[in-house]
């Protein structure tokens, strides 16, 4: 089973490594292109940098 979270927002990867988390690899999507950052699962603190990003996040329409 896959233990990463792969964030493809560069904002949103910048946030948790401010929050102290560590990239595990940072990755490119065969079929899009795009580039994205993999952090481990069980990484402590992971959920509550996911929560607060979640709660403090600007959604414009």
């Amino acid at each position: 089973m896959n233990n990463y979270t792969y964030v493809y927002d560069i904002k949103q990867a910048n946030f948790f490594l401010q929050e102290g988390l560590i990239i595990n690899y940072v990755g490119i999507h065969r079929r899009t292109g795009r580039t994205y950052f993999a952090f481990d699962r069980n990484q402590e603190g992971l959920q509550e940098a996911f929560e607060t990003w979640k709660n403090n996040r600007i959604y414009t329409i």
